[in-house]
């Protein structure tokens, strides 16, 4: 008896396929978590967030970041608004 040929869907479409949908998804997800948090919720989040964010950074990075920030906050009390 001649075997059949397989009817299945190629294994490098069927990843295309999923990874799109999980993108149409995770673009949702996002907002929907976040307008169920309160503010405490949020913020602890926000700040587990940037200390992961930190722990990446080489101290040559981290020193750069942190010379941005003192810039825009002493332009901020300056009133610039940096456009220089």
């Amino acid at each position: 008896m001649p075997k059949k040929e397989d009817p299945s869907i190629p294994p490098e479409l069927l990843s295309e396929y999923f990874r799109r949908l999980g993108a149409k998804g995770g673009k949702i997800g996002g907002k929907k978590t976040a307008a169920k948090l309160t503010a405490a919720q949020r913020k602890r989040k926000a700040e587990k967030a940037g200390k992961a964010n930190l722990s990446t950074l080489t101290p040559a990075e981290r020193r750069e970041r942190a010379k941005r920030a003192a810039q825009a906050r002493w332009g901020n009390l300056r009133g610039d608004k940096g456009d220089h």
